[in-house]
Formats: C-alpha cells, structure tokens, sequence
C-alpha cells in the first residue's frame, strides 16, 4: 500500500507567545533539559513545565512548540517528552490558549504525526492525543487536516486514522456531522487492506464511529444538525460490517477478530431494526463459533 504522508513542517511560523519576563528564560532551560539522561531529572523537569503551565499555559505550550518546531534533528525522545507536556497542559487549561496559538498547536501536532511515514508509535501517538485534546476546540481545522491526508483511494497513515476514531468519541457533537465525508474515503480502500495492523485500527476507528453517533443521539438537544438520526450512516455501515465479518473475523490475528467484534457490536447498535434482523440469524452462530474455538489466552472475551 502507498501510505500518503503531506507533513506540514511549520518552521517558519513563530509559536511562541512570552511574559517578557525571567520566567521565559527558565521555561526555555527547562524544556532544553526535558531529556536528561537521568529519569528523574526528566520527571522532575516535566512536572516543573506542567506546574507552570497551570498558571502560564500559552507561554509553556508555545515555548514547546517553537522548540520542536526550530530544533527538527531532536530526538524522538525529547520530543515525545515535550508533546506529553503540551498534552498535560492542555488537559488542564486548554480553554485559556488564545486562539492563534491553538490553531498552530494543530499544525505542529499534525506534522508531528505524519512526519515519517513510518509507524513510531511513542512519538505519533501522544502527537495524535495532543490532536485530540485540540480537537475539543478546534474541531473543524483538525478535521481538514485529517481528511487533507486522507485522499480517496488511498490508505492513510495509521495514526490519521486512529485520530479520526478516537476525536470521534471525545467529540462526538462536532464531528459526527462529518462522518459521511470520512466514510466516503474508507469504504473505497477497506476491503483491499491486508496488513493486520491497518486492518486493526480501521476496525477500532469504525467502532468509535458508531459509539460516536450512539453518543450524538443521546444528546441530539445539543447538536448542530437536528436531522441526523441511527440511520442516517445506514448504507456507510452496512459495508464496512459486512467487509469485517466475512473477513476479518476469521483473521488468524487474534486483535483483528476482537476489534472486528467489538466494531460489529456496535455498528449492530446503530443498524435500521430489520437490517438488523436480517443479520442475526448469521451473526449469532458465527459468534458463538468463535466462541468456542477461541483459546483462553486469546483476546476475545
């Protein structure tokens, strides 16, 4: 498979937003010595950046960003360290960014994602839960990026699609809405995937999908499009359920047949009654199939 990586390396732009005071020279020290050779020396310099950032987020999280920005041959190392900083921070006053600083937050943590196309799971995750975390406010530019490296056709880098399954859980109100477009590049390339791993987190995004709606109807009061209901992804999810079990669910990898399971259970929660229906007189031996076969020290319950 061709993997589109488009990274947006932001160099040039200026993140930073300092106090003008001493306390940005020592953020600055600090964020320099965040991979010491010590442990405890980095624990200690990370809860210090993550303390002040209670009371300075925009100056610690945009002192982060032009580091990682300015400084691209640091280790990966480091720079997990720094993104796990900005993520901690935004955890907790992620509503005090100002909006500038949050839209290049995106960026950096999108380029940081997809920089190498290769999996590195430590560095693109935590970028991936920094987009996340993001995504509670800026919903709308991360969905851009994320759906910009994801091309019809094509399968997207791995955490482009993970990030996609997990926004749609923690915002489910702002991103439901989009998910016929995310649909619409999945469903072409879903059935020729062969790779476990791809396989693995298409199956895990597509069950957040459908926890997402579930979640979206439960609080239609506050959603922007009233009109959506459990059928409205109806003829999305029928393919995508029907690719995962006659596929999937006889993959000799035993985390592609309990994220297929999980997935199928909740698409089955969201189906129209008689799609349903149709479905269960094969749906249930076949689960009560695996059941039995499944060893004991296999993932499925």
């Amino acid at each position: 498979f061709l993997f589109l990586a488009s990274p947006l390396i932001m160099t040039d732009l200026n993140y930073l937003q300092a106090t003008g005071g001493y306390i940005d020279e020592m953020v600055m020290a600090l964020i320099q010595g965040a991979h010491d050779s010590s442990d405890t020396v980095k624990h200690s310099v990370a809860e210090s950046l993550v303390d002040i950032g209670r009371f300075q987020p925009n100056l610690v999280t945009s002192s982060c960003a032009q580091f990682l920005a300015k400084n691209l041959k640091v280790g990966k190392g480091h720079r997990v360290a720094l993104l796990n900083v900005i993520h901690r921070v935004l955890d907790l006053k992620r509503d005090s960014l100002t909006n500038e600083l949050g839209l290049n937050l995106v960026e950096l943590a999108m380029s940081e994602m997809t920089r190498d196309k290769e999996i590195v799971p430590d560095w693109q995750g935590v970028a991936s839960t920094v987009l996340v975390s993001l995504g509670m406010r800026w919903p709308k530019r991360i969905m851009e990026l994320l759906l910009k490296n994801f091309e019809v056709g094509v399968v997207p880098h791995y955490f482009i699609i993970k990030t996609l399954g997990d926004i749609a859980v923690a915002n489910p109100i702002d991103i439901v809405p989009q998910l016929k477009d995310v649909y619409s590049r999945i469903l072409p390339v879903l059935a020729s995937v062969k790779q476990d791993n791809i396989r693995w987190v298409f199956a895990s995004a597509i069950g957040h999908f459908a926890e997402g709606i579930l979640s979206y109807m439960a609080n239609i009061d506050k959603a922007p499009d009233k009109n959506i209901s459990l059928s409205t992804f109806s003829s999305e999810v029928l393919p995508a359920y029907e690719i995962m079990f006659n596929n999937w669910l006889i993959s000799k990898n035993e985390k592609v047949r309990l994220a297929s399971v999980h997935s199928i259970g909740t698409i089955c929660a969201i189906m129209p009654r008689e799609q349903f229906e149709g479905h269960l007189p094969k749906l249930m031996p076949t689960l009560l199939s695996m059941y039995k076969k499944e060893k004991p020290a296999d993932h499925l319950p």
